[in-house]
């Protein structure tokens, strides 16, 4: 709203006052010098004209002074008798109407131009809230976040560009549906947590979360959402930013890993001697991607420029610097390090060329949405004019029978049809909204009570069960004895106007929460000097409020090392091309500098160009990357030490399977051989007791030595090379029970089902088949008949192998006990083994990317389970 300065205000009421004193005295002189009747009242109307000009100029202040002025000079100079105040009789009526006409003028001119002033200012008030709109849907368009709005119901109203980049899904299939949709199943509770304290109108910051596109794709996302209220303070929605963070994780996740791994590392890096210019090291991906570095050195592609950067390093204020270069058709991200203890630079390069096209699109897109509203302004504009030339209809209202005549308009903006429908005042009313009702009868009311014009914009109830917005004014004429007789009066249909009014308000509300609530700064300047700013911007800069930071230069946010580089953005910009984003300085209020990733657009605001800078603090991104530097310093110390630790791990291992192998099998072998030596030679001699003794010593003995050869088995699997090949399991079966001694004096019924070939180790899967079977023979003797059946299963694309028996089983609670070494869930004196066979069985499976499991109940069975990596499906 416009202010006028004090000063100005002065000058004028002065100017008022004077022009109060000095017309009416000079409209007297001029009438006096023309000659004048005493008497003669027409010519004191003449007077009314400077107290009309006093009060249009000054208002009801100079105006009264002028009427007060006027009634003197005209007692004194125009009402008999002359040159003298009026006694009474007609002067006295003459000067007591020229007062009162005087009064009544004035009182109308000063409420005149009261409501010229206040239409004045509602004007000046919507065109500022459509600028702010225009301004604030420019904000949103050129958002790289995903920004939604939502009933409390969870219905998605409004869906930005940035949300269809983010989530694959248009705003046409967006709108109308529930927010749900991007949720995966087992984060569902998350919306009703959220729209609970939405309900209570508490805000969700920085809220990191999963959510999964329409490709079917989980992303990582961080959301703030803040609740929507109505112009009432009723909480009617919720407003949501949801940023992509998948990269950044990703990103933590690779950093972390490839820290530790340089050889893996995809992206080439390169040390180099600063002296020398001989490069010390480059690691595969390097090699790879560039066979002809080592040659070039400096003048390559990926490394040419690295004589400024090291000069720059050289000067002792920074020890990294963040450059991009292009080699060919790829670009590079260059992070260059330099390391003082052995003058040389290490560069990381980062493959961006993805990003650099995501980048065009992004500002192809932000180009398109420019134009977009462009034409939406357009549009709303055509509207407006339209709503102007909108035709009003008439009514009249016979008082006396409270009939009611309408016209065609009329008819057609309450729909109706007027052959059919000949309304009365009481029927009308019943049209009427019953909540505007009572507003409509007080003002029609007053109107008939005083007989004034009046006027109310109330809703009105269409047959089709639907609503109008409908503007009404009238004026009561009365009959021959002062009674109102009639009124007659004008409706308009304003149902768009008011829609698009409250839409404007609403909207205007939503887009200041979304801006206010972005976790990204954002500012907007025109011409240099910064006219918005949001409260991420202001915490960014250490600003306690925008007023610190609205009408500064630009200049003065950016560090000085950037203002050639800002001017060089600003002329790409206004020429209509991309200005990717880049990394800054800002200085803060109190003179520190923040490292910032800022991305700017281009919008027309109003006729004027303005730039929409969004800026995003990378200082936790930059130390992320000065530990990268730091732990990749110390990685190949890493790597020898844990090389020879692992050498010597092996080693030891080495050693103590020879010390099993040769020094416990030899005094194993004398015990067994000199048990049986004395069994033979001296059994007859012996006591039975003795003779038991011996035989539980030979058994002893051959049952540690069968454990021996087993834990060798076992430790060796670890160490033994896989030979992975097509194996034909159905073949390799058969072989196995062939193999195996058959079960003596019992009945078994043995099933062997379709078993696919698949790829691996064919003496380790020997193995794993011969441990399982022999076990179900073993488990399942003293069953009349045994039953043992081998086959597999495809569910999932997944093929799963089983044996099953009908043994004794064993208990589901000891399940976790069945695959370790020497666990054993029954008696040596019932079931014979070393508690090892199914240990081995697990590391095989492991070995080739399977998992092993078993199912059973006591005495009623159980079943074996394992799967293979890379086994074909049925």
């Amino acid at each position: 709203m416009h202010t006028t300065p004090p000063q100005l205000i002065w000058r004028k009421q002065c100017l008022a006052y004077t022009l109060a004193i000095v017309t009416p005295s000079l409209t007297v002189w001029l009438r006096l010098a023309f000659g004048f009747q005493a008497g003669d009242l027409p010519l004191l109307i003449l007077l009314l004209i400077p107290v009309l000009l006093c009060v249009y100029v000054g208002g009801l202040g100079p105006g009264l002074a002028a009427t007060a002025v006027a009634a003197l000079e005209a007692s004194y100079f125009l009402l008999p008798p002359l040159h003298s105040f009026f006694d009474s009789g007609a002067p006295a009526i003459n000067f007591y109407a020229l007062v009162l006409v005087g009064t009544l003028f004035t009182l109308l001119v000063s409420l005149l131009r009261a409501n010229q002033r206040r239409l004045q200012d509602a004007l000046a008030e919507r065109k500022r809230m459509e600028a702010a709109q225009l301004q604030l849907v420019a904000v949103v368009n050129s958002s790289d976040d995903a920004i939604i709005s939502k009933t409390l119901a969870g219905i998605i109203t409004t869906w930005n560009p940035g949300a269809e980049k983010v989530f694959g899904y248009t705003a046409v299939e967006a709108v109308g549906q529930p927010m749900l949709m991007v949720f995966p199943p087992e984060r569902v509770h998350e919306e009703e947590e959220i729209l609970a304290k939405i309900g209570r109108g508490e805000n969700v910051r920085h809220f990191e979360t999963v959510r999964v596109r329409q490709d079917g794709k989980r992303i990582d996302v961080s959301v703030t959402i803040s609740p929507i209220f109505d112009g009432e303070g009723k909480i009617i929605g919720a407003s949501k930013i949801a940023r992509d963070i998948t990269g950044r994780k990703e990103a933590e996740k690779k950093a972390i890993w490839l820290a530790s791994f340089p050889e893996r590392n995809p992206n080439p890096i390169v040390e180099l001697d600063i002296a020398s210019e001989v490069i010390h090291y480059t690691n595969p991906s390097a090699v790879r991607l560039f066979p002809d570095l080592e040659t070039l050195k400096l003048q390559h592609p990926l490394l040419v420029g690295l004589r400024e950067v090291v000069a720059t390093l050289l000067d002792g204020r920074i020890d990294t610097i963040y450059r991009e270069v292009t080699v060919g058709e790829v670009s590079f991200s260059q992070t260059v390090n330099y390391i003082p203890e052995n003058q040389r630079l290490r560069v990381y390069s980062t493959d961006i060329t993805d990003r650099k096209q995501a980048e065009a699109e992004l500002k192809r897109s932000e180009h398109d949405q420019r134009q977009l509203a462009q034409q939406l302004a357009a549009e709303k504009t055509r509207l407006l004019e339209a709503q102007t030339a909108a035709k009003i209809g008439s009514w009249e209202n016979d008082l006396a029978t409270g009939a009611l005549k309408w016209s065609e308009e009329s008819h057609r903006i309450c729909e109706t049809d007027p052959n059919s429908f000949l309304p009365t005042y009481a029927d009308f009313l019943q049209r009427v909204h019953p909540d505007d009702r009572t507003m409509l009868e007080e003002a029609f009311g007053r109107s008939l009570a005083d007989g004034s014009t009046g006027g109310v914009v109330h809703r009105f109830l269409l047959p089709s069960g639907h609503l109008k917005w409908v503007e009404e004014s009238w004026q009561i004429f009365p009959d021959e004895q002062g009674q109102p007789r009639r009124a007659v009066g004008m409706c308009r249909d304003i149902t768009e106007r008011t829609q698009a009014e409250l839409a404007l308000r609403e909207s205007e509300e939503r887009f200041r929460t979304l801006v206010t609530f972005s976790p990204d700064a954002l500012y907007l300047h025109m011409d240099g000097m910064v006219t918005l700013v949001n409260p991420a911007m202001c915490q960014l800069l250490g600003a306690q409020e925008p007023a610190q930071l609205l009408g500064r230069s630009v200049f003065d946010i950016v560090h000085s090392d950037f203002h050639a580089l800002l001017r060089e953005r600003w002329q790409r910009l206004d020429q209509g091309q991309p200005a990717p984003a880049i990394n800054q300085k800002f200085i803060r209020l109190d003179g520190s500098a923040v490292e910032v990733e800022v991305s700017a657009a281009q919008l027309e605001l109003h006729g004027h160009k303005a730039i929409l800078v969004i800026a995003r603090d990378i200082t936790e991104r930059q130390q992320a990357a000065e530990k990268i530097h730091q732990l990749n310093a110390s990685l190949e110390q890493r790597v020898i030490e844990r090389t020879a630790q692992l050498e010597a791990a092996n080693k030891e291992l080495e050693a103590f399977s020879y010390s099993v192998s040769h020094d416990l099998r030899a005094p194993l072998r004398a015990v067994n051989g000199f048990a049986s030596i004395v069994l033979e030679d001296f059994g007859p001699q012996l006591p039975e007791e003795g003779r038991k003794y011996l035989e539980r010593i030979q058994d002893g003995g051959q049952r540690m030595g069968e454990l021996i050869d087993d834990l060798l088995a076992f430790s060796r699997l670890s160490r033994q090379p896989m030979a992975r090949d097509t194996v034909n399991m159905a073949k390799l079966v058969k072989n196995i029970l062939e193999e195996l001694p058959p079960p003596t004096g019992e009945e078994l019924q043995l099933t062997i089902g379709n078993l696919p070939p698949c790829h691996g180790d064919a003496a380790l899967l020997k193995q794993v088949w011969v441990n399982l079977i022999s076990n179900a023979l073993k488990y399942s003797r003293g069953r009349k008949p045994a039953i043992v059946e081998i086959g597999c299963l495809c569910e999932n694309n997944t093929v799963t192998f089983y044996i099953r028996d009908n043994g004794t089983g064993f208990d589901m609670k000891y399940a976790h006990k069945l695959f370790g070494v020497f666990q054993r869930l029954h008696r040596a004196d019932e079931f014979e083994g070393t508690g090892v066979g199914l240990a081995i069985v697990q590391r095989i499976v492991h070995r080739h990317g399977g998992r092993v499991w078993a199912e059973a109940k006591e005495n009623a069975g159980a079943t074996f389970y394992f799967t293979l990596e890379g086994a074909p499906t049925l």
